[in-house]
C-alpha cells in the first residue's frame, strides 16, 4: 500500500521520550522493510528541520538537524516527492474547492503532492488538519496511544 508520511511521524520517531515514539518508529520500520510503500515530500523534510530545531522539548542543533534530514533524504525505501507543477496545480484546485487561505495552504500542498502521485493514505498525528480533504484517507497511528489513561 502506498502511504504518505507527515512531518510529525518523523519527529516522533526521532523523539525517544515521546509516548508516540514506538508507534512512529514501528511505522518507519514497516516502510524500511517495504511492507508499506512510504512517501514524503521535500516540503515535509523542510518542515521536519524546522520542528526539530525549534518546536520540540529538546531541540537539535542545526548540525544535528541537517544530519537527520540528510539521513531521511538518503533512505532508499522512502520516496521523496517534489512539489512540481502538477502538484501545485492540484493544490490550487484544492484551495479553491475547500476555500483555504493562509498557512493551511501547506496542508493542501501535501494533499496536492499526494494526489499527483496517486497516493490516498496520509499518516499523521494532525488528522483534524486534513479532515476537510475528502480526496484522501487520513490515518492517525497514535490514536490508540492517545486514548490510553
Amino acid at each position: 500500500m502506498k502511504i504518505f508520511l507527515d512531518t510529525n511521524i518523523f519527529v516522533y520517531a526521532l523523539d525517544r521520550l515521546s509516548p508516540m515514539h514506538k508507534a512512529a518508529a514501528d511505522l518507519l520500520r514497516r516502510v524500511d522493510a517495504q511492507e508499506l510503500e512510504g512517501h514524503c515530500s521535500y516540503q515535509v523534510l523542510a518542515e521536519f528541520y524546522t520542528v526539530i530545531t525549534k518546536k520540540v522539548a529538546h531541540p537539535l542543533s542545526p548540525r544535528q538537524a541537517v544530519r537527520e534530514v540528510l539521513r531521511l533524504m538518503e533512505a532508499e525505501t522512502l520516496a521523496k516527492l517534489p512539489v512540481d507543477e502538477v502538484a501545485l496545480r492540484l493544490t490550487l484546485d484544492l484551495v479553491s474547492k475547500h476555500r483555504i487561505s493562509g498557512i493551511m495552504f501547506f496542508d493542501a500542498q501535501i494533499v496536492g503532492t499526494m494526489l499527483s502521485r496517486s497516493i490516498d493514505h496520509l499518516y499523521t498525528a494532525n488528522a483534524g488538519d486534513f479532515s476537510r480533504f475528502t480526496e484522501i484517507q487520513v490515518i492517525n497511528p497514535f490514536k490508540v496511544i492517545a486514548a490510553r489513561p
